[in-house]
């Protein structure tokens, strides 16, 4: 059983009519967890103990809006929004004392805040129809997909030394770290069939890039200096385009083949700003397909690929 509540609601809705299909949805997930580990070991006359509490919250609206415009019997083009945006907040609490003949020899006390938000939003355009009055069809999609995350954390850390109280120090630190993707994609297929066989073509392009920040400040005195050993900044550029034609044959009841190739050409850019490390790529990559699948009779089957 847990110690908080949860609650989750939503509603559906939906219209059609003989040229049109309109639906959307909308959920709220609303929830609070704590989690406990507490640790001991003793090791010949030393004892290790650790004390670990946690406490999250999370709130999720989920949500999805599209279009489906039936054009005639043979077209349709539709469109899609949906995304998500999680607000989360964590409360951490860790104590570990080390301990020779019942007292404490030191104690470290660490406590974290931290506030994260993640959002998602997807949009997409398609089309299916076919070409003419010939059962070739043609589709299409056009995606742009966009994910940001926002996460601040604040930790401070104690520590007691009974033996050498001199060490005695108290730390804080502060943790930012905004994530950023972007995603366009667009694709077309086509299908022809021969009977029963087919033969499948197609055209991709994608375009994405990440941005990611780590940014580690610790209060010295009055000062707050940023620790560049584990501060980074990365930016990451990808350029995909890509090609196939697949054709399978169905026309024997024993042997069917599929034979294919798929060509894909890749441009890169992984530049890692705070290091002054930038990676550039530019290369192609060849996948042949060959397959055969032999019936032999009902008990036994045999593929090769």
């Amino acid at each position: 059983y847990g110690n908080y509540g949860k609650a989750n609601t939503g509603l559906n809705l939906n219209y059609r009519s003989s040229d049109l299909n309109v639906f959307g949805a909308l959920s709220l997930v609303e929830n609070k967890s704590d989690h406990v580990i507490n640790t001991d070991r003793k090791i010949g006359y030393t004892d290790f103990d650790t004390r670990f509490n946690t406490i999250s919250s999370v709130k999720s609206p989920f949500y999805h809006l599209g279009a489906d415009l039936f054009i005639d019997s043979l077209h349709t083009i539709g469109a899609l929004f949906s995304g998500y945006v999680n607000h989360i907040v964590f409360s951490k609490n860790n104590i570990s004392t080390i301990a020779s003949g019942y007292l404490p020899d030191t104690t470290l006390t660490t406590s974290s805040n931290m506030a994260r938000t993640i959002s998602m939003a997807n949009y997409n355009i398609n089309y299916n129809g076919n070409i003419g009055n010939t059962p070739q069809t043609l589709s299409a999609d056009v995606d742009y997909s966009f994910y940001k995350r926002n996460s601040d954390e604040d930790i401070t850390s104690i520590l007691n030394d009974r033996l050498q109280p001199a060490n005695d120090n108290t730390l804080y630190f502060s943790n930012v770290a905004p994530i950023q993707y972007n995603i366009v994609s667009a694709r077309i297929d086509y299908l022809k069939p021969f009977g029963k066989s087919k033969l499948e073509t197609g055209l991709k392009a994608s375009y994405v890039k990440s941005d990611n920040v780590q940014v580690f400040d610790n209060l010295s005195g009055t000062s707050i200096q940023t620790d560049p050993f584990f501060s980074s900044h990365f930016i990451y550029k990808e350029h995909l385009t890509s090609a196939y034609a697949n054709f399978t044959s169905n026309t024997n009841h024993r042997l069917n083949y599929t034979g294919g190739l798929r060509i894909e050409h890749t441009i890169s850019d992984g530049n890692t700003i705070s290091g002054g490390h930038d990676v550039k790529r530019n290369y192609t990559n060849w996948y042949p397909q060959v397959q055969f699948d032999f019936k032999a009779d009902d008990n036994n089957r045999f593929l090769l690929g």
